[in-house]
């Protein structure tokens, strides 16, 4: 797994294409075309955080990957 820092993101990712990107995810999404994203939440002990993972497809072509992480002071 690679994990990317938000200036890493910034650089790959042209603003206005990820914007178009979601928008048509979401007229799919409404349109029946597109099933609702998989959910994986996992909750982490050492260090103490959680990770949320949300994984959505459409028609074999695209894939997108949204993550969350957060760490939880004890």
């Amino acid at each position: 797994m690679r994990i990317l820092s938000e200036q890493e993101v910034e650089r790959m990712i042209e603003p206005m294409a990820a914007i178009d990107a979601m928008a048509d995810a979401y007229r799919r999404h409404s349109a029946g075309l597109m099933p609702p994203p998989g959910r994986l939440d996992m909750a982490r002990d050492e260090p103490h955080g959680s990770v949320l993972v949300l994984a959505g497809h459409a028609d074999g072509a695209s894939f997108a990957l949204k993550a969350n992480m957060q760490s939880i002071p004890k």
